[in-house]
């Protein structure tokens, strides 16, 4: 999409409006629901892993941040004030994940099924080996396309030349 203005009898192109893309966890609900049309069982139960660990680390924000602020009360007759309430609030809308912090997690998700299928050839377990490597394809699907060693070369003599740096 391009945003054009028009000024008099002029046309201005602005820069392209950049359009958002989903989250990652939009983005898995929405594969889960093709998994489970499809039949997928192996995809399924991984996205719905990667949903719930993605779930609680946000909810473990929140409790921390709640507590944090002291507004974490016990007991059977602990009320908040309205303006407590409005402390909540404020924190449980802004404790959404990052998407720094959900890569995060998604990076630990893959290297558990990499350590777990180093652990099972080991043991000899081809069945479980097989099973973990289906759900590392699945989890890496969801991470960042990953430079190569060329691609990096190329990046860094590229900003060499452009800032005339000197090896």
């Amino acid at each position: 999409l391009v945003c054009q203005s028009r000024i008099g009898s002029a046309t201005i192109s602005r820069l392209p409006i950049l359009v958002d893309m989903p989250s990652l966890l939009e983005r898995l609900s929405a594969d889960l629901k093709d998994s489970m049309r499809a039949g997928d069982a192996v995809r399924r139960d991984e996205i719905r892993g990667l949903i719930a660990a993605l779930k609680a680390e946000q909810q473990s924000k929140l409790t921390r941040a709640l507590s944090k602020a002291g507004l974490i009360l016990q007991g059977d007759n602990a009320v908040l004030s309205a303006e407590q309430q409005t402390q909540v609030d404020v924190l449980h809308s802004t404790s959404a994940l990052s998407d720094d912090d959900q890569q995060a997690i998604l990076i630990q998700r893959v290297k558990q099924h990499r350590q777990s299928i180093d652990e099972f050839v080991r043991g000899k377990r081809a069945d479980l080996v097989e099973m973990e490597q289906a759900q590392l394809t699945v989890d890496e699907a969801y991470l960042p396309a990953q430079l190569n060693a060329d691609a990096v070369d190329a990046a860094i003599a590229s900003a060499i030349s452009e800032t005339g740096a000197a090896l």
